[in-house]
């Protein structure tokens, strides 16, 4: 009347080693849930770093650029000095400017060392 089924040795152990099969499926779903989160996580990071390295490479080309622009601009106005010196035909006004120019190139060519070694600094790998 209450529905019971007896179960005999033989039934009991084949649910048993269902149970069992059943048990492995689902710690194999779990370890490799776990172990793709993980690859998750690592290519997050992967990414993250990747980010941080394209954003110290465009520091460091706005830095170059903004040294070259810089260095532009004071060619500009020792050119403009020396041709209206020129213009003038001022001998001392055009070795003045003649001479700052001669510096600033000095300048420039002892900054593209370190220059450089900062820029690659910043963009290594």
């Amino acid at each position: 009347m209450f529905g019971i089924t007896i179960i005999d040795n033989n039934e009991l152990t084949a649910l048993n080693a269902q149970l069992k099969r059943i048990e492995s499926k689902i710690d194999k779903l779990i370890l490799s849930a776990g172990q793709e989160l993980e690859r998750d996580m690592a290519e997050r990071d992967e990414i993250d770093n990747l980010m941080a390295k394209v954003q110290q490479n465009t520091d460091a080309v706005q830095s170059a650029q903004t040294a070259m622009q810089g260095f532009v601009e004071i060619t500009q106005k020792l050119t403009d000095e020396l041709n209206s010196a020129v213009a003038e035909d001022n001998s001392a006004a055009i070795k003045a400017a003649a001479d700052a120019l001669s510096a600033n190139n000095d300048q420039l060519l002892a900054a593209i060392p370190p220059m450089a070694q900062a820029i690659k600094a910043n963009t290594r790998s």
